[in-house]
């Protein structure tokens, strides 16, 4: 049982479980970013990325120590995009 309460602590002290979604309005490209917990109760994020026009994508999921890390490498994607003229939405 100490698994299923170190999941709940850990996804109770975490309120940003939703994904960030941009889109570039010149490229017609989107990119989504969110932290999860995988099956093993370690934090990853999770990068999918891709064209509007196409079903085509990719996906990446980024191993991370801890839940400090992800919402460090969170805040950088999030000023990479913003830097790079997508939008948030």
């Amino acid at each position: 049982m100490a698994f299923t309460s170190t999941l709940d602590e850990a996804t109770q002290a975490f309120d940003e479980r939703h994904t960030h979604y941009w889109t570039h309005p010149g490229t017609g490209r989107y990119y989504a970013a969110s932290l999860i917990i995988n099956l093993f109760g370690q934090w990853e994020l999770k990068q999918a990325w891709g064209s509007l026009s196409s079903r085509r994508g990719r996906l990446r999921y980024v191993p991370l120590t801890g839940l400090a890390e992800g919402q460090a490498q969170l805040q950088r994607v999030v000023q990479r995009r913003l830097q790079r003229g997508y939008v948030a939405g």
